[in-house]
């Protein structure tokens, strides 16, 4: 029996590399065998036991102590298996074959310092020595690359034809030589049969550079291994990455018809429909997606499509499903980590760790999408809770802090509202909207006012075009004192958002600066933009102030249609002439009302001037009546040019000629010529087919620069246009 067990563990290890079979005993050389043996066949500690058996027959046989340090170090024996490893070293201490082992071992176990001292001695012993510099190579992979690459390199001299080692190579230097890492991929794929990792890489290395060789690569690749979806998948992914959808669609539709059983192929489909503005489609391959797998990316694209079409009962009960797929993952992950919380495996303990995360911030995600949907349907309750629910999940979701204070607000519970908005800032100093909300709340009640300046003022810095954060700081400048700032600011707001609350605002800073007739106009204009009892209120009561026989007693008047009541009436009005349907022309003006004799409009200028001042007509007085209607017609054909330019936002629809280097600046458009003076770069002159206008005498007035005078010349006339001070609203 004994003779036959012999035969089949020879037969068993024949091709493999024995030494000095000749030197040791038949029942020593037995013992080896049958412990090699039991190791392959996982019975570690009978083959611990045979092995140790070989050593005691044969005391002056090494070649057991490898496999003996082997298995006891797979059964945690750790101290016998160093000691075992010790032995053999000592006792074959200029072996290249001996030491190749140790430091291989020494590799396996952890210690790579041990290990690279005895593969270098390796290279002392053989410095041709081929699986030393991989193995070499392979410790300093992580820790200093280019002395990994510094080995591979060697190798690769005396092995040129190793495609594996071409492939390894080229990953390390990607990073650091992308040019040589493509001759090393290059070279691999030459081989007999091509390298098929090392055209993948070779493709994603070029995705950047040069995107047409890098889907030829692809293509390549899925010539010979046309059964690899995923890669067609991902070759789909970078045509839509490239925005050529019919390609992309073209692949994803030939990874459908290759995996039907898979949902990705249609997913991709459905982010193509979007592209493509066919919401409905995207949903149904959304839908198709979802049947053949359960998938958290398919799940909340499908609710956003949901959401973009209005469809909040859809989006909800698809968020709702989401969430219970959510819940279900992070449970099986918990159950998973109880039961490998013992295990020695580092690697399988993190993957499970960031898988649960992964799903966790999902979770929150989804929640906090939720509220927003429950939010825009006015149902705050369930919006509260999800909002919530979200930060029991991630405690520094700043927006979702945002979003459950403003609820709060809404509930009148500011103690609470102060509270969620404190975190949103901490949590997120560049939330600008918590910062201007919590800023724009104290400067109301004005409570901390030096630091709701501080947010106010932040929020205008991330955001110098949000009128509403405009509108904050305008109004931390009213409740401070500071009117004329104010005005500054709230003036910029409007402009960006035309909205009643800032006309308000605009409103109440005016009476401040004891204009009530402006304060009544902006009261006016907040009741159109959003009827409301309190803007009625402050409108009829500025009318009940203002006393017979005011300028603006008298214009109202004038608005009523009531002009019979009024013998005589003059005053500045601003003019508004719609220009098209994007620019409106506004102005101040003149205007002069006499009963049965005259009504005369004189406009003062293209641009408001600094209050007292006031541009009027050097060729006599403008009267605006039927008989004298076609010099009007001129006069408002040369304020709406000078507009024009004035308005800087037209200003950018004039060309400056490449050859023109020196002053003076001069502009050209559509037959129009712009000339900027030499010295400060102020509008000198405009000419336009027919029609010449010269600015001069420029005066700087309350911090603004105007010309105080202006010279038209037109084909049948010249106007000269002069800046007055005027006793403004003086009636009559």
């Amino acid at each position: 029996m004994k003779k036959n067990i012999r035969h089949i563990l020879i037969a068993i290890l024949l091709g493999g590399t024995i030494s000095r079979l000749w030197a040791i005993s038949s029942e020593a050389y037995y013992s080896y065998l049958l412990g090699v043996y039991l190791g392959q066949k996982g019975d570690l500690p009978a083959a611990v036991y045979a092995l140790k058996h070989c050593r005691q027959i044969d005391p002056q046989a090494s070649y057991p102590l490898r496999e003996l340090a082997l298995y006891q170090w797979q059964l945690g024996q750790t101290q016998a298996a160093e000691e075992s490893i010790k032995l053999y070293n000592q006792e074959n201490p200029d072996d290249v074959s001996a030491q190749l082992f140790i430091g291989s071992f020494y590799i396996l176990t952890g210690q790579t310092e041990l290990a690279t001292q005895h593969l270098e001695k390796v290279l002392r012993l053989d410095p041709k020595n081929g699986e030393a510099k991989l193995y070499l190579a392979s410790i300093y992979a992580s820790s200093d690359t280019s002395r990994s690459v510094e080995y591979l390199e060697k190798y690769l001299v005396e092995n040129p034809q190793d495609a594996e080692v071409s492939y390894q190579l080229g990953r390390l230097l990607e990073e650091k030589n992308p040019q040589r890492a493509r001759q090393l991929y290059e070279k691999a794929i030459a081989s007999q049969p091509p390298h098929l990792l090392a055209l993948l890489s070779l493709a994603q290395l070029l995705e950047k550079t040069d995107p047409e060789k890098a889907i030829n690569y692809y293509q390549q690749y899925l010539q010979l291994s046309p059964d690899d979806n995923a890669v067609r998948i991902y070759l789909g992914g970078f045509y839509y990455r490239q925005k050529d959808y019919p390609a992309a669609k073209k692949i994803f539709q030939e990874a459908q018809k290759n995996s039907p059983e898979t949902g990705l192929a249609d997913f991709w489909l459905a982010m193509i429909a979007l592209e493509e503005k066919d919401p409905d489609e995207a949903i149904k391959y959304l839908q198709a997606s979802l049947k053949k797998d359960q998938s958290y990316l398919a799940m909340i694209q499908l609710a956003n499509v949901y959401i973009q079409k209005n469809n909040y009962s859809q989006a909800v009960q698809t968020l709702k499903k989401t969430i219970k797929y959510l819940q279900k993952n992070i449970s099986l992950s918990k159950n998973f980590e109880q039961k490998i919380s013992s295990t020695t495996i580092p690697a399988l303990l993190s993957f499970t760790s960031g898988y649960y995360s992964i799903n966790n911030e999902r979770l929150a995600d989804t929640y906090f999408l939720l509220g927003l949907v429950y939010l825009d349907k006015h149902n705050y309750s369930s919006a509260r809770k999800s909002f919530q629910q979200t930060l029991a999940l991630k405690p520094d979701f700043s927006d979702a802090h945002f979003y459950l204070a403003t609820l709060y607000d809404g509930k009148k519970n500011w103690p609470e509202a102060e509270k969620e908005l404190l975190l949103a800032v901490h949590t997120d100093s560049n939330n600008a909207a918590a910062l201007n909300y919590l800023g724009y709340s104290w400067t109301e009640r004005k409570k901390n006012l030096a630091q709701a300046y501080e947010f106010i003022a932040r929020a205008v810095d991330l955001q110098p075009e949000n009128g509403a954060y405009l509108d904050s700081l305008g109004w931390w400048y009213h409740q401070t004192g500071d009117y004329s700032t104010a005005e500054k600011y709230l003036k910029r707001a409007i402009e960006k958002m035309p909205e009643a609350e800032i006309y308000e605002h605009l409103a109440k800073n005016s009476e401040k600066l004891l204009r009530p007739d402006e304060a009544y106009l902006y009261w006016r204009q907040a009741q159109q933009i959003k009827p409301d009892r309190k803007y009625l209120h402050q409108i009829k009561r500025l009318e009940k102030n203002l006393r017979s026989g005011t300028p603006l007693r008298k214009s109202l008047k004038l608005i009523e249609g009531n002009n019979l009541q009024i013998k005589n009436f003059s005053a500045i009005v601003s003019v508004e002439i719609p220009l098209n349907i994007f620019r409106t022309w506004r102005a101040l003006a003149f205007l002069k009302y006499q009963r049965d004799n005259y009504l005369g409009l004189e406009f003062s200028g293209p641009f408001f001037l600094p209050s007292g001042y006031l541009y009027y007509y050097d060729n006599g007085r403008l009267e605006n009546n039927l008989e004298k209607s076609s010099a009007f017609a001129d006069y408002q054909e040369v304020i709406t040019v000078i507009y024009k330019f004035f308005n800087s936002s037209l200003l950018r629809d004039f060309d400056r000629p490449e050859t023109t280097t020196k002053p003076p600046m001069v502009f050209s458009h559509n037959q129009q010529t712009l000339i900027l003076s030499p010295k400060n770069s102020w509008i000198s002159s405009y000419q336009s087919p027919g029609l010449k206008i010269q600015f001069s005498n420029y005066q700087m007035i309350d911090g603004l620069f105007v010309p105080g005078l202006i010279t038209a010349t037109l084909p049948q006339q010249k106007i000269i246009i002069r800046m007055k001070k005027i006793a403004i609203n003086q009636a009559e």
